[in-house]
């Protein structure tokens, strides 16, 4: 047996061991743990989120508009509610007129993945830049199982987008579609749904419709469209086919 001694240390608490334990904890809490939080994360917080996770370009983002009440939203650019806002708005006329490939007339198609992520408001805004610029726009309201733009624009539903679809019958003149438009600002026209449909795929189909799309731009020289959201419904893919650009709205988070 060995002789008993003097310790020269506390067999307890055992500081290192303390201090080994203290920093696994720290390192798993305040390290680990958010990063594969982050990881698993898979919500669009950042531009970064948008280039790299799903290769598109960022055209702008448009910050603090929950300080706008929800009623005027449509109306920032046309009522010069928030300069900041508007800058915001006049930034992404711009990044669209840089990145365009058309020359000429160009229809843009705005669609989200789901609904109340903002995709009425930037096409309602957008419109109105584009009129501010000086461009003839007309904006088109092919939501046409939930139509509202003309609920903030201030025209009636009772004749537009389905009503011109169905008085036509072969190659006309652009009269009836100027006659169903509607200036709400100057250079500023929209042409709402006209009522509700769920075949808006079936109509597409017809050669009327793009007889329809073709008049239409030769009245502007930018065509906003407002769609469906496109992870509900297939109106906004197959309308996609027919336009020259699609900007896809993304809520924050």
């Amino acid at each position: 047996d060995s002789p008993a001694v003097t310790p020269t240390s506390p067999f307890e608490p055992d500081k290192s061991s303390i201090h080994r334990t203290g920093a696994l904890i720290f390192l798993a809490c305040f390290i680990l743990i958010p990063m594969a939080f982050e990881f698993i994360d898979n919500r669009v917080k950042s531009p970064w989120d948008i280039e790299v996770f799903l290769g598109w370009d960022l055209i702008a983002g448009i910050p603090k508009i929950s300080t706008i009440k929800e009623a005027e939203r449509p109306l920032i650019v046309g009522n010069e509610l928030d300069d900041g806002l508007m800058e915001s708005f006049r930034s992404m006329f711009s990044r669209i007129q840089m990145n365009s490939t058309a020359d000429g007339p160009k229809s843009i198609l705005i669609t989200s993945a789901i609904p109340s992520e903002g995709k009425s408001l930037l096409a309602a805004n957008l419109a109105y830049s584009c009129a501010n610029h000086g461009r003839r726009t007309i904006l088109l309201d092919f939501d046409l199982r939930r139509p509202g733009l003309h609920k903030f624009c201030g025209v009636s539903n009772d004749k537009g987008l389905l009503t011109l679809i169905n008085e036509i019958h072969g190659e006309h003149g652009t009269e009836p579609e100027r006659n169903a438009l509607t200036e709400i600002y100057p250079n500023l026209y929209v042409l709402p749904s006209g009522g509700k449909t769920r075949a808006a795929t079936e109509m597409l189909a017809r050669p009327d419709f793009d007889i329809l799309l073709s008049n239409l731009k030769k009245l502007c020289d930018i065509l906003i469209i407002d769609s469906p959201p496109v992870g509900l419904f297939p109106d906004s893919m197959a309308m996609a086919r027919k336009v020259d650009e699609v900007l896809c709205v993304i809520r924050y988070g």
